[in-house]
């Protein structure tokens, strides 16, 4: 099974931008395959500050800014802003998972 390589604007991600490097592989399976992450990634990608910040752990919560910044600058923008726009992303990638499993 090959998926295809999601992009922001038409360039790679830059995954080493991620604040907190060890985040990388949630914030990637998300992304690129629709896994539903934890509370913590689920806040910052719905745009939730005050879930943001009651669940992220100090590492986190140091960044949080940082955070901000990668979604707005190195994400596409159709996967984070809003639960609507997460739920959306993460059931289109699970569509397209299933399609090319089955084809």
């Amino acid at each position: 099974m090959t998926i295809k390589e999601v992009t922001c604007d038409g360039r790679p991600i830059q995954w080493d931008r991620c604040p907190v490097p060890r985040m990388v592989d949630t914030i990637k399976r998300y992304v690129q395959h629709g896994v539903q992450p934890g509370h913590f990634v689920t806040a910052i990608l719905t745009n939730n500050l005050s879930q943001s910040v009651s669940r992220a752990d100090d590492e986190n919560a140091a960044h949080l800014v940082d955070w901000v910044r990668f979604l707005h600058n190195y994400l596409p923008t159709d996967c984070h802003g809003s639960i609507e726009i997460v739920n959306a992303w993460r059931d289109e990638r699970n569509t397209s998972r299933l399609e090319e499993v089955e084809a």
